[in-house]
Order: structure tokens, then C-alpha cells, then sequence
């Protein structure tokens, strides 16, 4: 017991570690012009609102009037595939400008591979730990999707994905902008990344409760790992196998687990023990390198 409780405390002293001076934002950036952060929070606020801004008022909508509500400008504004697109390309380009070199990590070594199959494995937990929980939730009077099966390379699969791309962003710029404050950066992450994401989610009713720490968790490991590539695919993945496949939540959810778990074992080390020579004086072991 003794044993697992400082592997424990040595985990959290890492963490705080690896959050107070994350590896991928050490360039340069825009760490000492804070007006640019400023502008650059704005900006991605700014495209918040077009994209879900509108969205959560018709979420909201729809649970006072338990229909889903249609023929306002609102309405027709919420279904533009190519407002997706926009927010991807703003968030790019911010991400960019934020760390001062192309937007996502390589993946070169094992270890690396393994860090992404983890943060996958953070984002894919709380969401299927709440659509298990759904199951005992009294079903919302919105619906997520249209009742009409969507294509599996249609615009509107790239709602999900643009998420990730925007909160990576947001994550980003708020490490930045508080560099020298970690409980604000700690706060800004957990709450902004729970908040800004469940609150566009609510359409979901009770059920939504739990993506609001889905979202938060998403946030904290992008803000330790910058890796938000592997949550772009899995958020395409679980929307793409709802609209297009016609599987239900949970199960895209365990096939979102399930990807996690083949990456991670695809990752792992294997050790191996060579067969001894027989000549004398050799060892008949032999380390793996």
C-alpha cells in the first residue's frame, strides 16, 4: 500500500511538473506579448460564439419547448457545414502562431505513441463512462442528429473534430497567457474546457452532466501533452459511427476505447530472452535493447 501511494504522489509531482512548464510550449511564441494573447483569446471566443454560441441557445430552446426548434435565422445559421471548417482553419492558425511552429507534435518513438494512446484514453473514459450512466437517464426531447443517415465524409462530421482543433487552441493561448500563475492556468483549463464544452452539449438533457468532466479532462490532458490529434480522429470516429455507421452512443464509444486499447498495445515494450550461445563463459542472458 505504502509502494502505490508514492508511485501516487510521484505521479502528481510530475504532473504539476509537466503542467507548471508543459514540453510543448517551450518556444518562444507569444509568451512575453500579452495583447497578442489577448487579441488571439478573442479571436477563438469570438468563433465559440458563431459555432456553439447559437448552438446552446437552441439546446436550451429545445429543453423549455421539448421540440426542436426550427425557421429562425438561428436555425438555418447552426446547420452550415462550412462554419466547421472556419473554426478549424481560425484554430490552426492560432495554435501556429501560439507555439511558434507547425500545430501538432510528431510522433516519433514508442513512448511517444503510448503518451497519445493515454490521452486518448482520457478523453475516451468519461465519455463512455457517461453514456453507460445514460442508460439509467431518462431520455432528452432533443435529438443529437438528424433522423437521416449523413455521409461518412460529409461537412457535418467535422463538427465533433473542429472541438478539439478549437480547444487545443484555447488551451494554448490561456498556458500562455498565465504562464507565471499556475492555479489561474490549473482553473482556466478545468473549468473552461468543462463549462465551454458541456454547455453546448446540454441539448443531451441529464446526461450532458457528464460531459461537462469529459470536456474538463479533454482540456487537462491536451494542457499537459499538447496531443490533440488522436481526439480529433476519435471525435470523428464516435460521431462518424453515430450519423453514418447508425451505431448507438455507447457502443461508438467502446469502439473509441477499443482504438485506444490496440494503440496501446501496439506501443508496448516487448521483452525478449535470447537462447544462450553455449560457449563457455558467455552469460545466458542477455539484456533487450
Amino acid at each position: 500500500m505504502q509502494s502505490i501511494m508514492n508511485k501516487g504522489a510521484e505521479l502528481m509531482r510530475n504532473l504539476c511538473i509537466q503542467f507548471a512548464d508543459p514540453s510543448w510550449l517551450t518556444g518562444v511564441g507569444l509568451k512575453d506579448r500579452r495583447w497578442a494573447l489577448w487579441v488571439a483569446l478573442a479571436v477563438l471566443l469570438s468563433v465559440y460564439i458563431f459555432d456553439w454560441g447559437f448552438s446552446t441557445e437552441r439546446a436550451v430552446q429545445c429543453l423549455i419547448d421539448e421540440r426542436v426548434p426550427t425557421g429562425r435565422w438561428v436555425d438555418t445559421f447552426t446547420s452550415w457545414g462550412w462554419m466547421s471548417v472556419a473554426t478549424i482553419v481560425v484554430s490552426l492558425v492560432v495554435l501556429a502562431v501560439a507555439v511558434r511552429r507547425f500545430p501538432f507534435q510528431l510522433t516519433r518513438s514508442k513512448p511517444d505513441w503510448r503518451e497519445v494512446a493515454f490521452v486518448g484514453f482520457a478523453w475516451a473514459t468519461p465519455l463512455l463512462m457517461t453514456r453507460i450512466l445514460g442508460i439509467f437517464l431518462p431520455d432528452s426531447a432533443c435529438p443529437g442528429s438528424s433522423s437521416n443517415p449523413e455521409q461518412w465524409w460529409s461537412l457535418s462530421q467535422l463538427g465533433g473534430p473542429a472541438e478539439e482543433i478549437w480547444f487545443a487552441a484555447a488551451v494554448a493561448v490561456w498556458m500562455l497567457l498565465w504562464v507565471d500563475h499556475p492555479r489561474v492556468k490549473v482553473l482556466g483549463v478545468l473549468v473552461g474546457g468543462g463549462v465551454l464544452r458541456g454547455i453546448f452539449h446540454v441539448y443531451q438533457g441529464w446526461e450532458s452532466v457528464g460531459l461537462f468532466v469529459w470536456g474538463a479532462v479533454a482540456a487537462l490532458a491536451v494542457a499537459l501533452t499538447g496531443r490533440w490529434v488522436i481526439l480529433f480522429l476519435l471525435h470523428y470516429l464516435n460521431n462518424a459511427l453515430i450519423t453514418a455507421g447508425g451505431l448507438d452512443s455507447l457502443t461508438a464509444a467502446l469502439v473509441a476505447m477499443f482504438v485506444c486499447f490496440a494503440l496501446l498495445a501496439f506501443t508496448s515494450e516487448k521483452k525478449t530472452q535470447k537462447a544462450p550461445s553455449g560457449k563457455p563463459g558467455t552469460s545466458c542472458r542477455s539484456r533487450d535493447r
